[in-house]
């Protein structure tokens, strides 16, 4: 299965708003999405599933995506808002994972917040979450990694993954994006 893992982009300014959840994405953030979602839809098969966190602009840079790649379904969780955790990314997976989708081409996008994300990717790349075929379950063998991952907004970044090993098959930020696409 693959993970694409999709940062949000530009949204308005924090002080702006009275709660971070509400910020919208910006003109120039909307600009940036669409072009990731036409590259996406254009050199990569389209996530099965979205999900995101409730921050509007998650919701919105999700909805720009399943526009243009036509995907059917999109959640969002309050697990998945700033601040989320690992195992809080692992807890919201295990209602999409089993063991058919861990060795299909079944491939989940996840749209969210640093360093979050990056903390994430970061754990699947060092093969740290693993799927128990047995349990049909998640499991997260936390450890230190000595590595940051900085995810800019509107990048991608997809991971082959086999429930034991992960593979990073992709990583791309939005001026590559825009220079590819011209």
């Amino acid at each position: 299965m693959e993970f694409y893992l999709i940062r949000h982009g530009l949204a308005e300014e924090l002080e702006n708003h009275i709660d971070d959840l509400e910020r919208k994405l910006t003109k120039e953030g909307k600009k940036r999405v669409k072009n990731a979602a036409k590259f996406l839809s254009k050199f990569f098969p389209c996530p099965d599933l979205l999900l995101t966190s409730e921050a509007l602009r998650s919701i919105e840079t999700a909805e720009i995506i399943k526009k243009k790649c036509k995907i059917k379904k999109l959640d969002s969780y309050s697990r998945l808002n700033p601040g989320a955790s690992v195992y809080d990314y692992n807890f919201i997976l295990s209602a999409y994972i089993n063991k058919e989708s861990v060795t299909s081409n079944y491939r989940i996008g996840i749209i969210t917040h640093e360093p979050d994300l990056g903390n994430f990717a970061l754990a699947l790349l060092a093969n740290q979450i693993q799927f128990d075929f047995q349990k049909e379950e998640i499991i997260y063998n936390e450890q230190e990694i000595n590595l940051e991952l900085n995810l800019k907004k509107s990048s991608i970044l997809i991971i082959e993954w086999n429930g034991v090993e992960s593979d990073l098959k992709f990583y791309s930020i939005p001026s590559i994006i825009r220079k590819i696409m011209k």
